[in-house]
């Protein structure tokens, strides 16, 4: 299967080129880049865990490459945190729980 390059998502911080199957991937990684880059301080957790669920689940899914999803949301968390460890911490197990469809984990539904 040959890869071909997929539109390159900028923003004002950082620029995200990836390469995949088909523009769907890009896609999902703009909207969760975004998702991050829109949110605000006081749900700057919660917008990190929405977005690495969704692309977990995309992970799950072959559609996005884990690598391209942690790196893409470590762009996006850079500019929106004081603590850049521990949001890739939150980044790495939103993720997961995406991959493996844990939602509850993370986020308490009632």
């Amino acid at each position: 299967m040959k890869l071909k390059k997929c539109e390159n998502f900028k923003s004002e911080t950082f620029v995200i080129s990836t390469l995949c199957e088909d523009r769907e991937a890009s896609k999902h990684i703009e909207t969760a880049v975004n998702i991050i880059k829109n949110s605000r301080y006081g749900n700057l957790y919660f917008a990190r865990i929405r977005a690495s669920m969704l692309l977990g689940e995309y992970v799950f899914k072959g559609i996005v490459k884990y690598s391209e999803a942690y790196e893409a949301l470590g762009a996006a968390v850079a500019a929106k945190t004081d603590n850049y460890r521990k949001s890739m911490s939150q980044i790495r197990d939103g993720i997961e729980a995406g991959i493996k469809g844990q939602a509850d984990d993370l986020i308490d539904v009632k």
